[in-house]
């Protein structure tokens, strides 16, 4: 490379940098955090220790690893994790990966320009154009929009040049870069609108370089099956999580997410605008959209419009070839899916209400936007590359002015809206006491924290809006397994009953350690009601009346007392039959209820009721020895250990109910689902009858006729999810090892000739 050229590749290299440095610095004040939706990007390096198992213990007794939590391992979770590393502060770490991120997204747009020209002004303004629009400021902190702004001029481009070139590296860079951007996987229909960059490649290379489809299929089916191939593990392992997460609650899948915005009209379309939300001034309280003063100003319409022209330029005064051709046809395309049903209103209403899966597309625009960006920046990239000389300079100075003008909202302090906001607190600066509280959490993760108050987290620390919090904090920010008021799983439900009866015996059926007492939590008569500060005051008995710890004379932890304290693993010493939750609420509000006691429904239990009377008046009419030791190996593996008992005895396991764990007998033969029961509203239970297990050498026969019993439990999705996760590291190591080779071959062949 001549010197000349290297200063000029340097310079540009320097400016991108330079941006993407800047604009976190800009938008988000110093020692402040942005929360999105996704409330754990302020400490994404969390689900390294919480979510690489298959079971996810963090929150209400657990449950499956969330596929929004999993999928976002890589790049979230080790990204934020080796960042933090350096031991910076979260509010640093989360500045330096949305840099790193907005650097990715210049970068892969660099390299997909370079499919149309090597010009470095036209490749500035089609990377400033690409990226400074009205949706791209929709896509930051939301994990898979962000990646599919990386992810989609990558695959189209590494897609495009194997085909082309027959280079296999293309097809490693192609995994290497699904590989460690997984996170795409967290939206289901963002990730199925960026893998359209494939067929879009294919079809571009086929409709440029071959007229004979037949010979297409020969010379490329082979390579392209190589190609996508490798691939597969990662949609498969991203596929189980999904699986195991909603397998048993597939009905409801669709009707809890049942908002849809199928519209967005077409001249906003064409200026990249058009979200639901767009023209909606508050909600809540919340202002929506506090730029549309600036996207809805004449000026920037004109300019929008303008770079439409631009696009469409070459179709005026040039011959029409193909790959114009093509871009054309998919702009169309990309303007008809995100605008929904603003073409023809019934056709796409009827896809979303009639074909299996499509209503995962229930915001178009916000789904494939990103493939019109992407044909439009193709087009103009085409178009300023076939300006006559002597129209060059003023026709590239305009629009390189015209697209930092659009651009301008990025370089604002108030990119993101810094009002007040009551439900959806977007920055917040966090006090040093809940990092002081982050340390003793990773020093205490495998414990589980009470929340108190145990409904209710809005804070006013510093006086003002700007830097409050209205998060469970102790949850994204702890280490620890917590337990609050949350109806999206069994304990969270159990929960929420007892505290909207005003009833807080829910202790005594939840494996709870300590209680952590918030005294940061906003307490004015006008947010925080006394029914709230009245219930929360109930929960204290339950505890030990000195801390064991304090945070900066804010938070307060109690040990739980002895008395109430229950074991992650149990043996039934009484057992109950009732009809409901509310029956529940009745038995364990007792006064002379056993801790170690085992409630089961009526109608989860009907297979086992006369095996479940006789254990209750077996173990209600004599003493209940204690048979059982457990030990944990993983989150998702333990020993039980049952040792000289008789008659049939029943175990709880406190977290959540799945079919998927599983009691497995020293000969590996699984024991009977049947004797697998659902417990005290929401966690597991098995019952053991020797009777029935221990024949042949399955159990150990000891002198007193008794019998001894090891059994392994086992959350059963874990086995499979690490097989399919070593076979991509494996994949990985090999595609890194193929690189490291391929460029010490250009090297050697490069200096041999010299």
């Amino acid at each position: 490379m001549r010197k000349a050229d290297f200063m000029k590749t340097a310079i540009f290299a320097f400016l991108f940098v330079i941006i993407a440095v800047l604009l976190p610095l800009i938008w988000i004040d110093n020692k402040s955090l942005f929360f999105s939706e996704e409330d754990t990007f302020g400490n994404y390096q969390k689900i390294v220790y919480k979510n690489m198992s298959a079971w996810d213990y963090s929150i209400n007794g657990g449950g499956p690893n969330h596929p929004g939590q999993y999928t976002v391992i890589f790049p979230n979770g080790v990204g934020n994790y080796l960042i933090a590393s350096f031991g910076l502060p979260n509010d640093i770490v989360q500045k330096v990966f949305l840099s790193l991120m907005l650097l990715l997204t210049f970068w892969a747009t660099i390299r997909f320009m370079k499919l149309f020209t090597r010009n470095k002004l036209i490749i500035l303004i089609g990377v400033l154009f690409y990226y400074f629009n009205f949706y791209t400021k929709s896509t930051l902190f939301y994990s898979a929009k962000m990646y599919q702004m990386i992810l989609i001029p990558l695959f189209f481009t590494w897609t495009y040049l194997f085909l082309k070139t027959n280079r296999f590296k293309y097809a490693v860079y192609n995994f290497i870069g699904l590989f460690f951007f997984q996170g795409i996987f967290s939206n289901l229909a963002t990730a199925a609108s960026t893998f359209t960059a494939y067929p879009l490649a294919i079809a571009l290379y086929y409709f440029d370089n071959t007229d004979n489809f037949v010979t297409f299929v020969k010379t490329k089916i082979l390579p392209l099956t190589i190609y996508f191939g490798l691939i597969i593990p990662l949609v498969v392992n991203s596929g189980l999580a999904y699986y195991f997460f909603i397998s048993n609650s597939f009905s409801s899948l669709k009707s809890s997410n049942s908002f849809a915005a199928l519209t967005s009209p077409i001249n906003l379309i064409l200026q990249f605008r058009g979200a639901w939300w767009e023209f909606l001034s508050s909600a809540e309280g919340v202002s929506y959209n506090q730029w549309l003063w600036f996207y809805n100003n004449f000026a920037i319409i004109f300019i929008s419009f303008y770079f439409l022209c631009l696009g469409l330029y070459g179709f005026l005064v040039n011959k029409i070839d193909r790959i114009r051709l093509f871009f054309l046809i998919t702009f169309v395309a990309g303007v008809f899916l995100s605008s929904g049903s603003s073409f023809y209103p019934d056709l796409y209403k009827w896809l979303f209400n009639n074909i299996p899966f499509f209503y995962i597309f229930r915001e178009p625009w916000a789904k494939f936007t990103p493939i019109m960006i992407l044909s439009l920046t193709a087009l103009i990239a085409i178009s300023l590359n076939e300006i006559p000389l002597r129209y060059r300079k003023i026709i590239f100075a305009v629009s390189l002015l015209f697209v930092i003008i659009r651009g301008a909202p990025f370089f604002s302090y108030d990119f993101f809206d810094k009002q007040v906001q009551r439900w959806s607190i977007p920055f917040i600066r966090l006090p040093g006491y809940w990092e002081q509280w982050q340390e003793w959490s990773i020093a205490h993760r495998d414990q589980t924290v009470l929340l108190k108050p145990v409904n209710y987290f809005k804070r006013n620390w510093y006086g003002q809006d700007f830097g409050n919090a209205n998060h469970p904090l102790a949850k994204i920010f702890g280490y620890t397994n917590v337990v609050y008021k949350l109806s999206n799983n069994d304990l969270g439900n159990i929960v929420g009953h007892f505290v909207d009866t005003d009833n807080a015996d829910f202790i005594k059926i939840a494996p709870i350690d300590y209680l952590l007492d918030q005294k940061d939590i906003e307490n004015s008569p006008i947010y925080l009601d006394q029914g709230t500060v009245r219930y929360n005051q109930k929960l204290l008995p339950y505890f030990q009346e000195k801390a064991t710890a304090v945070f900066g004379n804010k938070l307060f932890l109690y040990p739980i007392k002895p008395e109430f304290r229950l074991p992650l693993i149990y043996q039934a010493k009484t057992v109950f039959l009732t009809k409901d939750i509310k029956g529940l609420a009745n038995l364990i509000s007792k006064s002379d209820y056993d801790l170690y006691s085992v409630t089961y429904y009526f109608d989860d239990a009907i297979n086992q009721l006369r095996t479940i009377k006789n254990l209750r008046n077996e173990l209600n009419s004599n003493d209940a020895t204690d048979h059982l030791s457990f030990h944990k190996i993983s989150d998702t593996d333990y020993r039980i250990s049952l040792s000289h008992f008789k008659k049939p005895l029943a175990f709880v396991f406190n977290t959540a109910f799945s079919k998927n764990w599983q009691l497995s007998l020293p000969d590996k033969k699984r024991l009977d689902e049947k004797y697998h029961l659902f417990a005290n509203g929401y966690a597991n239970s098995w019952i053991i009858d020797p009777e029935k297990i221990c024949s042949g050498d399955t159990c150990s026969k000891n002198k007193d006729n008794s019998y001894s019993l090891d059994l392994t439990m086992e959350y059963t999705p874990q086995k499979i999810q690490t097989a399919v996760f070593q076979i991509n590291i494996l994949i990985l190591s090999a595609a890194i090892f193929y690189l490291i080779g391929y460029v010490f071959f250009k090297v050697l062949t490069h200096d041999k000739n010299k």
